[in-house]
């Protein structure tokens, strides 16, 4: 995984130390022209692609700032590159819960829009939406797709089979993943089940030809004229190989570490430039583990010690976080599933200098924040947790928008664990410190969070939660995606037709939002009349197919209303194989079959809805609940 631009450690235009090139810096890109045609001629016609190659090889940079524009150029309908981690740039307790992967490919595919347009889609609900023939899109990153997930492997799993599902059906969209080697099986497997046409994209590293064009153009295009030689030197030392000999072959995140540091000019002499590479390339070594030790928390020494012995095969483990950390900088690569090997030999002398004492650099409150949102994001939330309570606790006054962020991250990481009152604390102070830096929209997004958790909480008032989603719309106020979770919370509070107020006028701003059509068109159901049940209808059509088990039910009782009921029956099965404990859903199920003329299955799921806890009823269907229940 590269560092995105702008991250502690990045380099400078032209070179972007161990980050990934970004669109943005496309004019720096150079000497991969034959990748870039032929990766995008092939995705143009291929169902699904496999973009694969070792790490630190330039896969994302080939994505990002090569095949991405090329293909924009020419007016390709193609989606911003999608990423399967989620970045959060609101709390995350403000949407409903939904499948982790989906919402993080979703909003990355459009980034410019309300994350409430992605929550409760599925990904071929979206495209059905977007619509377009060839549609091209893409998820970066995406072995983490095919490596099993330490807290969200069933939504892995679930989005692999909806991902799949959605490429069948939608066969004018072509999918690229970007994937390391040693998951290319994984994802071929998933190819051959997925599309009839699928290929496989191998990147290697750089000819010394197009190193040296790499190079050279860059330096041009920031306004930098290397001296005449001083290139091809340069690419002729960090192309050589174990023997210190040429091995036609330059790795490109080598090459960037070697060049972030020296000078656009021949050294005197070929030994000097060797020893001018191992000056770079040591100092380089360094500021990476001394990175990897302050983003984990750890001791440098820690940190190289693990490092050699991964080196030496005692007992390396694949899913170290800090063996992953040091391939992700592109320092080491896998050998195989279990051990590791440098990513070039050229780092030998460099590594070997680790033996001399250095000073690890403090960890700055940004750079806590910042490996506490990484650490999240891969699922470890035992250092997302210290690193964002050590960013709190610097407590510095110059800090307090880090403080902020970091009260919020430690609310998100609360919500994961299914701690309410931790992530309300959390949230809560968080609201606090962005209110003193006057960011009403922060704020508004953590008072809407607050009033979903609470809506989720057994013991506490639906009426708590209307107030603070009332004061949240009120600091955002056309934000339909926090109107819908007003209208929710109205709903449960027993007040049904405010609630079809506050979602009609949400729908006004975005009619495509998926709660606020889901509870408008369960109100509309529960409403029990036929031109009820016909909006009902109109709006639960527009969900999709991911729709949530109380709407599947109320989809069931409009039907049945409608005296639909073979289709109501189907729904029925749909609704009660997730219905689980949920009030309003075995409720409107109950009341379906009681029109579809079962009485003792009425009877039954009206009982089990009077006992419900997740969510439980609302006071308002309550009574109607127990005159189904007492049916002779």
């Amino acid at each position: 995984m590269s560092q995105p631009a702008g991250s502690p450690g990045a380099g400078t235009a032209p070179f972007v130390g161990p980050s990934f090139f970004t669109a943005e810096e496309r004019p720096f890109f150079h000497g991969r022209d034959q990748e870039i045609r032929r990766l995008g001629e092939s995705w143009l016609s291929t169902g699904l692609i496999i973009l694969h190659g070792a790490a630190g090889v330039g896969k994302s940079s080939l994505l990002h700032a090569g095949v991405v524009p090329f293909l924009a150029d020419l007016g390709t309908d193609l989606l911003a590159v999608g990423h399967p981690a989620f970045s959060a740039r609101f709390p995350l307790a403000a949407v409903p819960r939904q499948n982790h992967f989906s919402f993080a490919v979703l909003s990355s595919w459009q980034p410019d829009a309300s994350p409430y347009r992605s929550s409760e889609l599925s990904i071929g609900d979206f495209l059905r939406r977007r619509g377009g023939s060839p549609l091209l899109v893409s998820i970066d990153q995406a072995e983490t797709l095919f490596r099993t997930s330490p807290i969200h492997e069933r939504d892995r799993r679930l989005f692999l089979e909806e991902l799949s599902a959605a490429m069948r059906e939608h066969t004018g969209v072509r999918l690229l993943l970007c994937v390391r080697d040693e998951t290319l099986g994984e994802a071929v497997e998933f190819a051959l089940r997925t599309t009839r046409t699928h290929a496989t994209f191998r990147l290697d590293p750089l000819t010394p030809e197009n190193a040296v064009e790499a190079v050279r153009r860059s330096l041009l295009a920031a306004g930098r004229t290397p001296d005449p030689g001083a290139v091809e030197a340069l690419v002729d030392e960090v192309g050589k190989d174990a023997d210190d000999e040429p091995s036609g072959e330059v790795e490109p995140a080598l090459l960037q570490a070697a060049r972030t540091g020296l000078p656009p000019c021949a050294a005197s002499s070929p030994e000097d430039l060797a020893a001018a590479v191992d000056v770079a390339l040591r100092a380089h070594v360094r500021r990476q583990l001394a990175e990897v030790a302050a983003d984990q928390g750890c001791s440098l020494a820690k940190v190289a010690v693990r490092l050699r012995r991964a080196l030496e095969d005692r007992s390396p483990a694949a899913d170290d976080e800090l063996l992953r950390a040091l391939e992700n900088r592109h320092l080491i690569r896998r050998r195989s599933p279990h051990s590791f090997e440098l990513l070039h030999p050229r780092l030998v002398r460099p590594v070997q200098s680790l033996s001399e004492p250095v000073d690890a650099p403090a960890a700055s409150p940004e750079r806590m924040l910042a490996a506490a949102r990484a650490a999240l994001r891969r699922g470890d939330l035992a250092l997302a947790r210290r690193r964002a309570e050590e960013a709190v606790g610097a407590n510095d006054p110059q800090h307090v928008l880090v403080r902020a962020e970091a009260e919020r991250t430690l609310g998100d990481i609360a919500h994961e664990e299914f701690l309410t009152d931790l992530a309300i604390r959390h949230y809560r102070e968080a609201a606090a410190l962005f209110e003193s830096l006057q960011d009403t929209t922060a704020v508004g997004h953590l008072l809407a969070a607050i009033g979903r958790l609470l809506l989720a909480t057994a013991d506490a008032s639906p009426a708590t939660a209307v107030e603070e989603l009332r004061a949240a719309t009120g600091r955002v106020p056309n934000d339909p995606g926090l109107q819908a979770g007003l209208g929710q919370a109205l709903f449960r509070a027993g007040q049904p037709q405010t609630a079809l107020a506050v979602l009609s006028g949400a729908l006004t701003l975005d009619g495509d939002t998926p709660e606020a059509l889901q509870t408008r068109g369960e109100i509309f159901a529960d409403q029990g009349n036929r031109e009820s049940a016909k909006s009902a209808l109109r709006d639960l059509d527009r969900v999709g197919r991911r729709a949530r088990p109380s709407s599947e039910a109320a989809r069931a009782l409009a039907l049945a209303t409608l005296s639909r009921l073979d289709a109501a029956k189907r729904a029925l099965d749909v609704a009660l194989a997730e219905a689980d404990d949920d009030g309003p859903a075995l409720l409107r199920a109950a009341r379906a079959e009681q029109l579809c003329g079962d009485r003792g299955a009425a009877v039954k799921l009206a009982a089990l809805a009077v006992e419900a806890k997740d969510p439980p009823l609302p006071s308002h269907q309550r009574s109607e609940a127990d005159l189904l229940r007492e049916m002779p």
